[in-house]
């Protein structure tokens, strides 16, 4: 099990934020990026999922699972007149132990994907 830290940017046209979301303990990003797709409010993804649209060379949701995340996206902070938020994740550690994952999830610091 591994700890990625998610991220959340939002953009309007007064500033924008960027904050930690949440952590998140799973075996890889797949893991993350179903959890984030499911679990998390951000209905994005499922909406680009059945799209066919491209970045690049390579579809648009072949791109956010590559890249971690849709920050990169240029095309999404186009239209910026009520804000968009975005969300990316990292890896901050590999190899959680049985302990430690414990002692985060009673903390409430992290949920498991």
């Amino acid at each position: 099990m591994n700890l990625y830290k998610v991220n959340m940017t939002h953009a309007a046209p007064k500033g924008n934020e960027t904050a930690i979301k949440e952590y998140i303990i799973a075996n890889g990003d797949y893991e993350v990026f179903q959890y984030l797709k499911n679990n998390s409010g951000y209905t994005n993804w499922k909406d680009i999922e059945r799209d066919e649209d491209d970045h690049g060379n390579i579809k648009t949701i072949d791109f956010i699972y590559e890249s971690h995340g849709d920050v990169q996206l240029d095309n999404k902070w186009t239209d910026l007149y009520y804000g968009s938020t975005m969300y990316d994740w990292e890896l901050c550690r590999e190899s959680i132990t049985p302990n430690e994952i414990d002692v985060l999830l009673r903390l409430e610091i992290v949920v498991i994907a």
